[in-house]
């Protein structure tokens, strides 16, 4: 397992910084490794026998991560990220769910959309990841409160009648979702 490794090359992973935030970067080839190393001030690492080709890299990762990690540890996200910037290394900052869901791009793309939830409030949800053009997928609705489709399911894959379903609910063998709001929106 790599988790959020690249397996083939080295440095290419997930670190740490000093304000808690997390940033991908990816110095897998020699030269960005070599660029890498300078702007940590550890250019002598970039000759070390057990560092300076991608296969010993990979070998000796967990030493090398721990190097990269001392230095990202060391710097807040912005600071790592305008470092490589001027080097040329690629990275990705890693979003907070706060600032993916108020990223414009994300709803441009399609990738956060607004639907509606169980109970009538707006909400932000995953749009569809996978899009094909003969089957594009949607969102037709937000998730559904707990409960909301218990009857439902009990009556029409279950085969369950009124009564039964009533007994369940009385005996707190299921829960059904009641809408506070129900009762003043029908009288």
């Amino acid at each position: 397992r790599s988790g959020n490794r690249d397996s083939a090359t080295a440095p290419a992973d997930l670190f740490s910084c000093k304000d808690g935030r997390a940033i991908y970067i990816d110095a897998g080839t020699d030269q960005l490794f070599r660029s890498l190393c300078g702007l940590m001030d550890k250019a002598m690492i970039a000759d070390d026998s057990r560092f300076n080709t991608n296969d010993a890299r990979i070998e000796n990762l967990p030493s090398l991560q721990a190097v990269i990690e001392g230095w990202t540890n060391s710097q807040k996200l912005e600071d790592v990220i305008n470092a490589l910037r001027k080097k040329g290394i690629p990275y990705s900052e890693v979003n907070t769910v706060d600032e993916a869901i108020k990223n414009p791009l994300y709803f441009d793309g399609g990738m956060i959309l607004s639907t509606v939830s169980g109970n009538g409030d707006t909400v932000r949800v995953p749009g569809m990841a996978m899009r094909f053009s003969e089957t594009p997928g949607q969102v037709s609705m937000g998730a559904p409160m707990l409960g909301q489709h218990t009857g439902q399911i009990l009556e029409e894959v279950c085969g369950n009648d009124a009564d039964e379903i009533a007994n369940y609910i009385s005996e707190n063998t299921v829960a059904v979702y009641h809408d506070p709001m129900a009762r003043s929106r029908n009288g």
